[in-house]
């Protein structure tokens, strides 16, 4: 039998979280609620010391134990926003206690809500994988096939409500004739996020056919950060399509996309702005305080 109307107040609609294969969100409605109305994501690790040998020092989120099991690809990014290839687990143990270096950047991290607590880790985990790196402290290495890889959201309808519409941080997924309204954060974000330790970045994403009116910050952002929070180079994001979708009277840029190769961006109707739905805070991110009336905002894209 159906559900009744569930209520959600102060949190997301719909989460999803580590999944080896990703939700299918069909027909789905999500409205007035307190946070996101689709989020598909997994879990970042700190990665602490990684000389340049196979077996490197975790510190997992939240202080706690990582998502990590031997035979897991990784995927790896450096502090400064570079992906670097993929690698695989072969072993993982409980290790030493942090070095005062460890504390030193946890203590300065710029950490989101409950994310903080990873500042109270005690230890680390030895992780081996198969081959060596060479990655900066504050580096992160997350489970590449527990993040929601496969996932579909269609015919969904998201807002209004306080934050973003429909937030992904996975791959091999699309986005597909959603209708998105009155969205405070933006109505499709496809992103990963170092303060809250939320994976991953996006490979072969189709966002489609989805109208999206009134969104109070940029409609439709595909794009990445480093730990010190500047836009990461290319590559964050590979083969990204976004094709066909109508955006109304919404705040400019309606789309912006950085860190992303090969991108298929044709056919967007952007029609009407409303800048006045900006929040004051947000007035100097995507190139807002140089070209407020910026329709499309593209960095670090191939």
């Amino acid at each position: 039998r159906e559900y009744r109307r569930l209520r959600s107040l102060s949190l997301d609609a719909f989460h999803s979280k580590h999944a080896k294969v990703g939700p299918s969100y069909i027909q789905c409605t999500a409205r007035y609620n307190g946070d996101d109305g689709f989020a598909i994501n997994g879990h970042y690790h700190i990665i602490s010391y990684a000389p340049g040998t196979r077996q490197i020092r975790v510190i997992g989120k939240l202080g706690e134990e990582p998502d990590l099991v031997v035979g897991d690809e990784v995927e790896l990014v450096s502090y400064n926003g570079e992906r670097v290839p993929n690698a695989k687990i072969t072993a993982i143990e409980a290790g030493s206690d942090l070095w005062q270096s460890e504390r030193n950047f946890l203590n300065q991290a710029n950490f989101a809500g409950r994310v903080k607590n990873t500042r109270s880790a005690t230890s680390v985990y030895y992780v081996t994988l198969n081959r060596a790196i060479t990655l900066p402290i504050g580096s992160l290495i997350a489970s590449a096939n527990r993040i929601g890889n496969g996932f579909l959201v269609q015919g969904c309808t998201a807002g209004p409500n306080r934050s973003r519409g429909i937030l992904v941080k996975a791959s091999n997924g699309s986005i597909i004739n959603n209708v998105l309204v009155d969205n405070w954060g933006m109505a499709i974000k496809a992103s990963p996020e170092f303060k809250w330790l939320e994976a991953g970045s996006g490979n072969n994403i189709t966002i489609t056919g989805n109208t999206i009116t009134k969104c109070h910050d940029v409609a439709i952002a595909v794009h990445a950060e480093n730990g010190d929070g500047a836009i990461s180079p290319v590559g964050a994001h590979n083969d990204v399509k976004i094709s066909g979708n109508s955006i109304v009277d919404s705040s400019m840029p309606a789309i912006a996309v950085t860190s992303t190769k090969n991108l298929d961006l044709t056919n967007n109707i952007i029609s009407g702005r409303d800048n006045d739905l900006v929040e004051p805070w947000r007035q100097n991110q995507f190139g807002r305080s140089q070209k407020p009336n910026r329709k499309i905002f593209l960095k670090n894209v191939a």
